[in-house]
């Protein structure tokens, strides 16, 4: 369902009869237009262009077109601006989604914060929540818009980076060749990396760094993050305690892992998954004695 279609992208009103145009002709008249827009044009031009891919069943062309789009975008410097209170809910649910789904936790803040963001427009650092929830449901037509729309006002924002990995992560799962998933692997590590950066107190983008990390890249990675998570003194919840235990054992980092497993003793007073974790790791330690 389409929530967002008033938007307007420097003054492109994106139409809310698409459903009923042929959209190949569609595809191909937007084409048309952005061989000729001027340089401010045509980034709203190719997320108008990816809408059409991704209504006409073509989800891989509409995330490679919307990639252009971002990369087309001509930003100035940013505002300082300060974080509203609808921001700071909603950040808190989708980063916390303790005891929920992702989709029950973007249901919860498309239900809560859709309405203030139609209300207020200009609060960029809400569209990057709303526009996560958004595609955390499958609503990829606002998703594009509403995020492209805080992209382009605050393109350095921690969410702006980490939303970036997450579409190189489609990108990725639809390569075809090893060099393009290469590619996209590096492009998804270089953006959480700039997101960890920008945000080093969020402890679900350390995870996803992680989990991402070249097989050339794995054992520097790890490392890297994992002693910059211990150093940061970033509490993890308790069901990820096990993950970057055993990711340290299998980057040969059984010290950082028994340093990271005594910071957790101090975060909960007791814990199954610390337990089980270091379990896990007094055998891989025993083994290479």
């Amino acid at each position: 369902m389409r929530i967002f279609k008033h938007l307007i992208l420097f003054g492109l009103l994106l139409s809310s009869t698409l459903s009923s145009l042929d959209m190949k002709q569609e595809v191909a008249r937007v084409e048309k237009l952005i061989a000729e827009a001027k340089p401010e044009m045509k980034a709203p031009l190719l997320v108008q262009q990816a809408i059409l891919y991704f209504e006409d069943q073509n989800q891989e062309k509409a995330f490679e077109v919307y990639h252009q789009a971002l990369e087309s975008v001509l930003t100035s410097q940013e505002p300082s601006i300060e974080e509203s209170e609808n921001y700071k809910q909603a950040l808190s649910i989708y980063l916390n989604h303790s005891g929920s789904t992702p989709q029950e936790s973007a249901e919860r803040i498309l239900d809560q914060f859709g309405v203030e963001l139609e209300k207020n427009p200009e609060d960029h650092q809400l569209a990057f929540v709303v526009s996560a929830a958004l595609a955390n449901v499958g609503n990829y037509p606002d998703f594009f818009l509403v995020f492209f729309e805080a992209y382009r006002h605050l393109p350095n924002h921690f969410m702006a980076y980490r939303t970036k990995a997450i579409l190189h992560i489609k990108l990725m799962e639809r390569a075809r060749t090893e060099r393009e998933r290469q590619f996209q692997r590096e492009s998804i590590t270089e953006n959480f990396a700039k997101a960890i950066e920008t945000n080093p107190r969020d402890d679900s983008t350390y995870k996803l760094i992680i989990y991402f990390a070249n097989t050339s890249q794995y054992e520097q990675i790890v490392k890297k993050y994992f002693t910059q998570l211990i150093e940061q003194d970033v509490k993890v919840p308790r069901k990820d305690i096990g993950f970057y235990v055993q990711h340290a054992i299998e980057a040969n980092q059984k010290v950082l892992a028994q340093r990271f497993l005594d910071k957790a003793k101090k975060w909960y007073a007791y814990s199954r998954s610390i337990e089980e974790a270091q379990a896990i790791l007094d055998v891989s330690v025993k083994s290479n004695d």
